[in-house]
């Protein structure tokens, strides 16, 4: 070691602690727990795989609170829009209950559909009571926060039965949700001609009023009024439609909006799309 000059040792002792550094950084990135990795679940931040801890504690709690001896906690959480909507009160929901199969003494889980329904997430949950399919609601506005209703045809949503209102060339649109199932949606949809000399609207095909997905996927009307002649709208004048959809209670989160094709305003084709 005498042998080795001072510049010699100094270079050595800065290779060692370079190495030293490096083996300690090493160690610590290997050993210090890891963050995990955050994703974007709808208008919530949730951990990878929240989805499925999320689901498997709502359906875990289903399975208990279903019974017929939990009625007490099962009560709490049913939706209030749901009890006013039926007449019901802590007195008499044991009995409507009841009577109508949706809690019991036994119940399985069966399957569920999630779907976006304005602010909130629905899981449409279907079960087995006493060897009959029924179907609650679990409505989420935030993550381990739900209500439940137990609607076995229509889906809970914020936006049923509310007239929502679109101005797209001059021509007012008010569009009201009236049935929502697990596979159709029907519309009600009121057209007034604010501004133009004439609007035009074909609706005797399944082709002319589609809806439209955020893909760009078009859905054809199910029904319509055949050989119905042309909807002629001068100044100020209104029309109602009704317009239904099959689809899956899935695609329906997917919905970007209604697209009426082949109008004719102020005498020249086109085509309007109302985004929701």
């Amino acid at each position: 070691m005498s042998n080795i000059s001072k510049k010699d040792k100094k270079l050595l002792i800065i290779a060692i602690v370079i190495f030293l550094i490096i083996v300690i950084t090493s160690i610590s990135f290997i050993w210090l727990p890891k963050k995990e990795k955050i994703n974007k679940v709808g208008q919530y931040d949730a951990v990878k795989n929240c989805d499925n801890k999320l689901i498997n504690k709502y359906l875990d709690d289903l399975s208990i609170l279903l019974l017929e001896g939990n009625f007490e906690k099962l009560y709490k959480k049913i939706d209030k829009l749901y009890l006013d909507d039926n007449g019901l009160n802590e007195k008499n929901t044991k009995k409507f209950l009841t009577d109508n199969i949706f809690i019991g003494k036994s119940v399985s889980i069966d399957s569920y559909e999630l779907s976006k329904e304005g602010t909130n997430y629905v899981y449409r949950i279907k079960y087995t009571m006493n060897g009959l399919n029924r179907y609650v609601n679990l409505i989420e506005p935030k993550p381990y926060n739900y209500t439940l209703s137990f609607d076995q045809k229509n889906i809970p949503t914020n936006d049923k039965g509310k007239q929502k209102t679109y101005l797209v060339n001059n021509i007012k649109f008010d569009i009201t949700i009236m049935e929502k199932t697990d596979n159709h949606i029907k519309y009600s949809v009121i057209i007034t001609n604010q501004d133009v000399k004439t609007a035009e609207f074909n609706f005797d095909t399944v082709n002319t009023a589609v809806l439209v997905l955020k893909d760009n996927t078009e859905i054809k009307m199910c029904t319509v009024v055949m050989d119905k002649n042309n909807t002629i709208l001068t100044l100020g004048s209104v029309t109602k439609e009704e317009f239904f959809y099959t689809l899956s209670l899935e695609n329906q989160s997917k919905i970007k909006g209604i697209k009426l094709k082949d109008v004719m305003i102020n005498q020249k084709l086109t085509e309007i799309m109302i985004e929701f």
